[in-house]
């Protein structure tokens, strides 16, 4: 499995294949069921120029 692929216009796109979300979710922290959960995860996450 790729982890970085290059995107055409001099971007790159980085995936995990979900595992982050899911180990999350095996430790009790469930943003897929709550929106102000799934707002700070996304609050975050953009703060480090992540694009979700």
């Amino acid at each position: 499995m790729r982890y970085a692929i290059e995107l055409p216009n001099n971007k790159i796109k980085l995936i995990d294949d979900g595992w982050t979300l899911n180990n999350l979710e095996e430790h009790g922290v469930n943003i897929r069921r709550s929106k102000t959960r799934r707002k700070i995860f996304e609050n975050e996450v953009t703060s480090y120029g992540v694009v979700v």
